[in-house]
């Protein structure tokens, strides 16, 4: 296959010397190996330049331990002494043993990456040892993410490396558990870097979010930040302290109010997974904080939840899956007619009358009454954001993407938000593509 390029390994079989052997002889320029198990170190120093010429690595392997080459490896670390480090562009490692003690290596000397740009290690569980990472923070980087762990190699390599002058994003996967050492380095390292446009920080302790974070951010000296995404740790799951309310300070809130260069912004608390949603948004607040970034176009709330009158407060973290119906949800599912009916039968909404109503008790069982009507809530709220924000052209809030057009009414020209959409979506790969960087696999 003299004109390959790209190679995509799914199989889930240990990978040995003969396949990286035979590998290693096309001239692909993008190598993607997902779920894979690697038995055997291999090295590529020994191979021509011309062999294969890497721009793209993405290596999500876990180190087989069966028993059948358990006898096989020469110590504990994960080493791959890389000859085509030289030409690699695009980085993504995902690697993980279940041992505690394995690391990951390149080797006993310094690899070059001369030409690397993007490297991902958001999902790396075994620590890159001090020699990678003297390799890994000397490349000419523009997009760094973090792994999400720690270890002592990884605190001195970044209190010790030299500031990327070319970064223009970093993304910090926790900020969780951490010591005041710990603490103090991680802060420091993006001090150094405050030159970047994309910042995101995907799982934060609320202290160390609202006390040292936030205000790092808005001392001034992040002038060329275009892009923020932050998220608060929740406050757990315990039965006995139910609701378990999530909360973004108000503080918080007007510091990163006081970003002026912010173009998209993503804010997240509570629980990351699962079906608990925690962060009650007080929109209103939010707002009024937020009103002097006159350059956002994109804003983004993930994890909210919501209540309602007549809504049980111990049941806040369940309101997407308890659906509860209250006697006024027929009014504000049936605001937007439009949205629901066929093009055929649409028609000016000028208020409910008892058809409309039948229509929607009639027609559409309980639990797309209250879809309906939670997305008309959603909708009101962008249309407060966009007369707040003028340079808002898209938001994300109660799962809903929406956007907005200029339309003629009785009244004169206005602006009214619109779904981008036919259903909630968690917007999971979307928030992580817009916010972050996206490294994981696609399906």
């Amino acid at each position: 296959m003299p004109h390959l390029e790209t190679l995509s390994w799914y199989d889930t079989m240990c990978l040995g010397d003969n396949f990286f052997r035979t590998v290693t002889k096309l001239p692909i320029r993008h190598l993607k190996i997902s779920r894979g198990y690697i038995s055997d170190p291999y090295c590529l120093d020994l191979l021509a330049p011309f062999v294969m010429s890497l721009e793209t690595l993405y290596l999500d392997v876990s180190i087989c331990e069966d028993e059948d080459h358990e006898n096989d490896t020469t110590n504990d670390s994960d080493a791959y002494e890389d000859g085509c480090s030289a030409t690699i562009e695009h980085l993504y490692l995902r690697c993980m043993s279940f041992s505690d003690d394995t690391t990951l290596s390149f080797g006993h000397e310094q690899v070059d990456f001369g030409r690397l740009r993007y490297l991902d290690l958001t999902d790396c569980f075994d620590n890159p040892d001090t020699m990678a990472w003297c390799s890994l923070l000397s490349a000419p980087l523009r997009h760094l993410a973090l792994p999400g762990s720690t270890s002592g190699s990884f605190m001195q390599s970044i209190s010790a490396c030299q500031p990327l002058r070319d970064l223009e994003t970093l993304v910090l996967p926790s900020l969780c558990s951490k010591s005041a050492a710990e603490a103090r380095s991680l802060f420091d390292f993006m001090s150094r870097h405050s030159h970047v446009r994309k910042l995101s920080v995907q799982h934060g302790d609320p202290q160390l979010m609202d006390s040292y974070l936030v205000p790092l951010l808005s001392d001034g000296t992040w002038s060329n930040l275009t892009s923020l995404s932050l998220a608060w740790r929740g406050p757990g799951l315990a039965v006995e302290t139910e609701p378990n309310i999530a909360v973004i300070s108000a503080e918080s809130l007007a510091a990163i109010g006081s970003i002026k260069s912010l173009e998209q912004l993503c804010l997240r608390a509570g629980e990351p997974l699962g079906w608990r949603h925690q962060w009650l948004v007080d929109h209103e607040v939010v707002r009024s904080s937020l009103r002097g970034l006159t350059n956002l176009k994109r804003l983004a709330f993930s994890r909210d939840t919501y209540t309602k009158p007549g809504f049980p407060e111990s049941m806040v973290e369940s309101y997407y899956s308890y659906q509860f119906v209250a006697s006024d949800e027929g009014h504000i599912a049936m605001e937007r007619p439009y949205l629901d009916r066929p093009r055929s039968t649409m028609r000016m909404y000028d208020g409910p009358t008892n058809d409309d109503l039948w229509f929607y008790y009639s027609e559409v069982n309980g639990v797309q009454l209250w879809e309906c009507a939670h997305r008309n809530r959603m909708l009101r709220e962008a249309e407060s954001y966009s007369r707040a924000l003028p340079s808002l052209e898209w938001i994300y809030c109660g799962q809903w993407p929406m956007g907005f057009k200029n339309v003629q009414t009785s009244k004169g020209r206005r602006r009214i938000s619109v779904p981008l959409g036919k259903e909630r979506d968690s917007c999971y790969t979307l928030l992580e593509r817009m916010f972050a960087m996206r490294g994981g696999d696609d399906d």
